[in-house]
């Protein structure tokens, strides 16, 4: 039978104090499925059972009754807990923290019976990581209503509507997809800046991508770190307004300066998903023809003799430390 367990994230944000609320199904024998809620609450209303088998181990009874408690509690009385818990709310006056954690808590409800009932539906081969984000992404994200012209059928598709297309026809890995995912916010923050900052009209257009597009793009994901220092303000706001077709469920997490292996791998994502859409015949465009994509570049390994790997094994290193 499909259980839920709910844990709680061991990172604290350190503005808010609160911590992500992370799920793990387990659909069937042999698969373990975790995921990201997106939710955050005050770690003092996230309680954990008690394992009263390893409690009564140690000579201590707990109370049938209490089911629950916070690590604190368990640390004073010794009882054995469990890695995985609930949120519990019992705070009698109102608050801000108080109000907001009994709305993660109803929206984390939510969302567990809607992947306990997607999984009703769901064939047992299309279970897995990548399906299990998929709902949680839409939790946060529910499909639009249809304008008019989606009700005709004549409504031209972004390209991150294609993005979330290319995934569910090429049903990558669960970590190639989050990789992907990465790549289409950096398409989102160029397509933004160049709009915001540049005051340029600007959009991604499969059909009318050129060569000096890419080239720009790449520009851009060498310098992006520098500019969101050097426009704050308006990066800000384009953290803050992915376009509704991307999926954003994580929070953001400072830019870092890219390497040039990283540029490398964008580079190849960006240049597949062009190229599934040239084969699809969702467009006749092929803007990568003529760039160098380039190649990632590591270390040379150096390998130790077994001769050097024993002398270094019986050498006296104590007086280094």
């Amino acid at each position: 039978m499909a259980s839920i367990e709910l844990s709680l994230s061991s990172k604290e944000d350190k503005i808010t104090h609160r911590s992500e609320v992370l799920i793990r199904f387990v659909p069937f024998r042999g698969a373990n499925l975790r995921v990201k809620s997106g939710m955050f609450i005050a770690p003092k209303h996230f309680r954990y059972f008690i394992n009263f088998n390893k409690t009564i181990a140690k000579g201590i009874v707990a109370p049938e009754k209490t089911v629950s408690v916070s690590k604190e509690e368990a640390q004073k009385k010794g009882y054995e807990i469990k890695s995985y818990g609930e949120i519990v709310v019992t705070e009698r006056i109102s608050s801000s923290e108080v109000e907001h954690s009994k709305k993660q808590k109803k929206n984390i409800d939510e969302l567990l019976a809607m992947i306990m009932s997607e999984f009703s539906k769901a064939h047992k081969d299309d279970v897995n990581a990548v399906w299990l984000d998929k709902i949680v992404n839409h939790y946060h994200h529910p499909t639009k209503q249809p304008s008019k012209l989606e009700k005709r059928g004549r409504r031209c598709k972004s390209i991150y509507d294609l993005a979330e297309e290319y995934l569910e026809k090429k049903r990558f890995s669960y970590d190639h997809t989050k990789a992907f995912r990465v790549l289409v916010r950096d398409l989102a923050r160029y397509e933004a800046f160049k709009n915001k900052v540049l005051r340029e009209k600007f959009a991604w257009n499969i059909d009318k991508i050129t060569k000096k597009d890419i080239e720009d793009f790449e520009n851009y994901l060498r310098n992006e770190k520098t500019l969101s220092e050097k426009y704050p303000k308006q990066f800000e706001s384009i953290y803050e307004q992915y376009p509704v077709e991307i999926n954003v469920v994580h929070t953001f997490t400072k830019l870092q300066n890219r390497g040039e292996n990283t540029i490398v791998k964008l580079k190849k994502k960006f240049k597949a998903f062009m190229q599934w859409l040239y084969e699809t015949e969702r467009t006749s465009n092929r803007p990568f023809d003529g760039i160098k994509i380039g190649t990632e570049k590591y270390g040379v390994p150096f390998y130790l003799t077994k001769e050097e790997r024993n002398l270094l094994a019986e050498a006296d290193i104590s007086a280094l430390w």
